[in-house]
């Protein structure tokens, strides 16, 4: 495993194009899935559906990985200069998911209607 967290740690730029790509598949995959009627009959819910649905994977992928990193190096907290090979890597993951995300909104015709989601990922 440390051989191509290497790899990530040397090509950071690529590797977030990958976590990138890996979310867009996953969005692709939740297009297919079975959803409610409601959600088929409004476009601009069936967006947010997708939407909240990539985000809440990310979520509970990031939010145990983040807490595992604090307990497998929890000085992490007081020197936020340092890292861990794994801390590195959830940052590379979430800045994927953020790329993916603005991209989905921004392309996806509702920027206007879901400025809000925009607005969390720049803060």
């Amino acid at each position: 495993m440390d051989g191509w967290l290497r790899e990530v740690e040397r090509r950071p730029i690529l590797s977030v194009l990958c976590s990138s790509l890996a979310f867009m598949l996953l969005e692709t995959l939740l297009k297919v899935l079975p959803r409610p009627h409601a959600i088929n009959r409004d476009p601009w819910k069936s967006f947010k559906w997708k939407n909240l649905s990539v985000s809440l994977v990310h979520s509970l992928l990031t939010g145990p990985w983040a807490i595992f990193c604090v307990f497998q190096y929890p000085l992490i907290v007081y020197d936020l200069n340092s890292s861990t090979p794994v801390s590195y890597l959830l940052v590379v993951v979430s800045t994927g998911y953020f790329i993916h995300d603005a991209r989905d909104i921004m392309f996806s015709g509702y920027a206007r209607e879901s400025w809000e989601f925009l607005l969390h990922h720049i803060m």
